[in-house]
């Protein structure tokens, strides 16, 4: 098939998960001899960078309508405000809208909630499919804004990534007893209630707890623990180091109870860490499969939350399988979007 991937890329500034998504996505789809594919983005600086792609991906802007049409795409997968593009003129191209999240209050301004709402409305009457991350974010959808969302999809982990914890397995590894967050420092992710159920476990039990990223709650955190040794801000993190954290630490803890999906979730599994998360969110769709391997909390219990971080502390993890991190592949990512097209 001839295939258009539209929306954000990784740069060497940013590396969103949207972002990340549509390259590993389009890696995977041109991997098959028998798609050509067509990356379509807006930063023409990425033209010069196709040595990190294989051949048959190439690199447009987004405005370049003509250049887009000329590919006479059989599917257009895209996402965010990238699918208005593609409104008007592909009508024989199937067309697929990708939801990462859905628009809130808490992360929007009112004009902007009705912006994004006026385009989601739009966008279901225009593309022929519209997917979602998970079974909350599906549920949003239909059940608030009253648009229908025809599937799901599972973001899947980098090949290399993959690749990588195959090797790692084999080779033993005792892990630190050391907790980890790794993402934006925001009251939405709630890592205030992950230090303070820290706070109540007793000093022999941990070592540290790691906190990568950075955001506006940032400032007040460090001033809040600044006594507290065991904790570590780091501050930002490259997404290509993240793993090496990872392997590091025993525990990793996440608390956004409206996490549309939550990719750190999966990358922390997969790196055998036991993960404490909300018992809410797009999250539980993923961690559910994992039972003994997380601990789902009430993010307003404390206790809750303290007695997750124990069980984490004290287990001991098999590293997955090589099947079973095969089943985390963006393959299965790319089989769960086509199959709402019968493709």
């Amino acid at each position: 098939m001839r295939i258009i991937i539209a929306g954000p890329m990784p740069d060497e500034r940013k590396s969103g998960g949207v972002a990340v998504f549509d390259k590993n996505l389009a890696l995977q789809l041109a991997n098959d001899k028998n798609n050509e594919v067509l990356i379509a983005i807006n930063k023409p600086k990425l033209i010069n960078k196709k040595d990190e792609y294989p051949q048959n991906v190439s690199f447009t802007k987004v405005q370049n309508v003509l250049r887009l049409k000329s590919f006479n795409a059989d599917v257009i997968i895209s996402c965010l405000w990238y699918s208005l593009f593609f409104c008007q003129g592909f009508e024989r191209t199937t067309k697929i809208h990708t939801l990462h999240a859905f628009p809130d209050f808490v992360s929007y301004k009112i004009w902007k909630f009705n912006v994004m709402h006026l385009i989601d409305r739009i966008l279901r009457r225009k593309f022929d499919y519209i997917v979602a991350n998970s079974k909350f974010t599906k549920y949003l959808y239909e059940f608030f804004f009253n648009i229908d969302i025809d599937g799901l999809y599972t973001i899947g982990l980098d090949a290399n990534a993959i690749s990588f914890l195959k090797v790692m397995n084999d080779k033993p590894n005792k892990r630190k007893q050391e907790i980890l967050y790794v993402g934006r420092l925001v009251k939405a992710k709630h890592v205030d209630k992950a230090l303070e159920a820290a706070t109540l476990l007793s000093l022999n039990e941990y070592t540290h707890f790691n906190v990568w990223g950075y955001g506006n709650e940032e400032t007040n955190l460090r001033k809040k623990y600044s006594d507290n040794q065991k904790f570590i801000f780091h501050g930002a993190i490259n997404h290509a180091d993240v793993y090496k954290e990872y392997q590091k630490n025993k525990v990793f803890i996440s608390l956004n109870p409206a996490e549309p999906f939550g990719i750190t979730y999966e990358e922390a599994i997969a790196n055998g860490l036991y993960v404490v998360a909300s018992d809410t969110g797009g999250g539980v769709d993923f961690l559910k499969h994992y039972p003994d391997r997380c601990s789902l909390v009430d993010v307003n219990d404390v206790d809750s939350i303290t007695k997750g971080l124990k069980l984490g502390l004290e287990s001991n993890l098999r590293p997955l399988t090589d099947q079973e991190l095969d089943e985390l592949s963006y393959s299965n990512t790319a089989d769960q979007i086509f199959r709402v097209t019968k493709k």
